[in-house]
């Protein structure tokens, strides 16, 4: 079964991140995170997953704002 062109777009989206990050001392900025993805209307979830991938990596999300 082939990937979907939306699972591709995601996975591209995160390699891209974690290229990004291992230029940057393995860290990353909120920001940075939510637009790579604003396209995608990811669901809040989602959104958590692509953190928890990503911290799972050795990446520091930092400028993350937790709500109340």
């Amino acid at each position: 079964m082939q990937p979907s062109e939306s699972q591709n777009k995601f996975r591209e989206k995160l390699r891209a991140l974690v290229e990004a990050a291992k230029k940057k001392k393995n860290v990353l900025e909120y920001n940075e995170v939510v637009d790579a993805f604003q396209d995608m209307n990811l669901s809040p979830e989602a959104i958590e997953k692509v953190y928890d991938f990503l911290e799972g990596h050795g990446i520091d999300i930092i400028g993350f704002i937790e709500e109340a």
